[in-house]
């Protein structure tokens, strides 16, 4: 015992030195050594491997460790503090700054988008661009990774099209094989060069810098810039939609119209702050907007199942705080009854949740070196809280699935939802009315599949006004869905994870449960 108890002292300050060498890969392995190794072990070592794993750029994965941490303990601090710190690196997107080095005798480009990139990106970073190499040079890219190893790569792309540019100044004889594209973590390169007849030249030194998201507009209000949807140049009118997006748009809608005849359905677009309330904005709305394009290219607004309700939320006024870009829960009340309004459903649902207000800094000023707060409307309900019977326990958004039951409900009836976090906010107010509610995280995007065996009474299909940009499509089945994307991306530890969190569900008896046991067998038996 005492054997043993030293040499898990010994494996923890092993972990710890490489935390303090910044070493954070091999910090990683440490501690995971150490769980699969000894049989009882403090705590605190999951919360140090969710540490490493967010200094390495596994945003997802420091999540899971930390909810599986305050599964076991509620109340630890340590636990409770990562949390919030990765809830803050989350948000925040980075730009990669590249430093030349003084003197290089090599022609290196990097092709790479660098900024702004999102922190789940991070970690698997598209690192593409070419390199000038004669005809009988033995080339290699190179990069010095941060714990001072030299990974070395062979040169993956053919690119006539740099021959071609390059050929007017006396590189006739430059090899084809001169590009490169690899999946890299960006935050563990420490230097970009290339080896040359194994001789090595050092190019370019890229470093992480955090972006600073936050538009501050009239009287203090928070917005977005700089995120990956373009919101100001949206709002502005100078990002706008090409042929090729809106008949994406037209597809989609056509589609919708042939799903109304035996679904009753609401297409409901989340209205940006900024939309509702355009005098806190700092910048004139264009002449035309995505919005605008998609409701012209596809007559939506005449038909009945859509739903923009910003006049509606301007009214409500308490529908959107000054630190985040999300409607408050009484926004998503105004959305809430607006849908049970289309859907003809009679509820006296005002005597249904207690509002009150709260302190909150949002996801806007939770990215503030000094925290900002506004008054926000929170709601829960009146009376017993509906049930969570199933959820899905994938770490990312994308593709997550939420089952409530509801048997006090005052509709006997399931309700579909496809929508994205927005959704989140009136979730429990849904099944506070309806007896079944199916939320799935896919924004204005329904799941064939998910209809025919759910067959709900009513669906609603929802993306915020910013997710325009991207055109929404009707899935056929979870195979093609983003749950199946996100369940390969994992890592066997992840799907175990998952794994057991299903088997733990109420309920089993869905689609959800069986698609992730099958999809989930098949890749271990793999």
């Amino acid at each position: 015992m005492l054997n043993e108890k030293s040499s898990l002292e010994s494996a923890i300050q092993q972990a710890e030195e490489k935390m303090q060498l910044r070493s954070f890969i091999e910090a990683i392995n440490c501690w995971r050594h150490i769980i699969e190794t000894y049989d009882q072990f403090p705590i605190g070592v999951r919360v140090r491997l969710a540490s490493a794993y967010l200094d390495s750029g596994y945003a997802d994965k420091a999540s899971a460790e930390v909810e599986y941490c305050l599964q076991l303990a509620p109340d630890f601090d340590k636990a409770l503090e990562l949390q919030r710190r990765i809830n803050i690196k989350k948000r925040l997107s980075h730009e990669i700054i590249l430093t030349e080095a003084n003197e290089t005798k090599v022609t290196l480009y990097i092709e790479s988008k660098l900024r702004p990139i999102p922190y789940e990106a991070i970690a698997a970073f598209s690192l593409r661009g070419w390199v000038s190499i004669k005809e009988g040079e033995t080339a290699y890219l190179l990069l010095e990774i941060t714990k001072k190893s030299i990974t070395r790569l062979a040169f993956n792309e053919v690119r006539h099209d740099v021959v071609a540019a390059l050929s007017g100044n006396d590189y006739s004889r430059h090899l084809p094989l001169c590009g490169f594209n690899y999946t890299v973590n960006i935050s563990d390169i420490a230097n970009i060069g290339v080896e040359i007849d194994g001789q090595a030249h050092w190019v370019c030194q890229p470093r992480l810098d955090e972006m600073l998201q936050i538009l501050r507009g009239n009287d203090n209000w928070l917005f977005l810039e700089n995120d990956t949807n373009r919101s100001v140049d949206q709002y502005t009118g100078r990002f706008l939609l090409d042929e090729q997006a809106l008949t994406k748009y037209e597809t989609f809608v056509n589609g919708l119209k042939e799903l109304q005849q035996t679904q009753p359905m609401c297409y409901l677009v989340s209205p940006n702050k900024e939309s509702v309330f355009p005098a806190h904005y700092p910048y004139a709305r264009g002449g035309v907007t995505i919005l605008d394009q998609v409701m012209a290219t596809c007559g939506l607004g005449n038909e009945e199942y859509f739903i923009y309700p910003k006049d509606e939320l301007f009214k409500a006024q308490n529908s959107y705080c000054r630190t985040d870009t999300h409607w408050t829960y009484g926004g998503a009340y105004t959305a809430f009854a607006r849908c049970l309004s289309k859907f003809d459903v009679s509820v006296n649902h005002k005597n249904l949740f207690k509002f009150k207000t709260t302190l909150f800094e949002g996801d806007l000023g939770s990215k503030l070196e000094k925290l900002e707060y506004d008054t926000y409307t929170v709601a829960t309900p009146a009376g017993k809280a509906p049930e969570i019977i199933f959820k899905s326990g994938t770490p990312r958004n994308h593709g997550r699935i939420i089952i409530y039951g509801n048997s006090d409900a005052p509709v006997k009836g399931t309700l579909a939802i496809f929508g994205s976090s927005f959704s989140y906010y009136f979730l429990e107010m849904f099944a506070t009315v309806f007896s079944r509610v199916f939320f799935m995280y896919s924004p204005a995007s329904p799941v064939m599949e998910i209809l025919d065996e759910e067959k709900p009474d009513f669906v609603i299909l929802e993306t915020p006004e910013r997710f325009l940009v991207h055109p929404p499509r009707i899935i056929e089945n979870l195979s093609a869905s983003p749950l199946s994307d996100i369940i390969e991306s994992l890592t066997p530890f992840e799907r175990d994870q998952i794994r057991s969190g299903i088997e733990s569900e109420k309920e089993k008896d869905n689609i959800a449960y069986r698609f992730m046991k099958e999809k989930l067998s098949t890749l271990a038996s793999a």
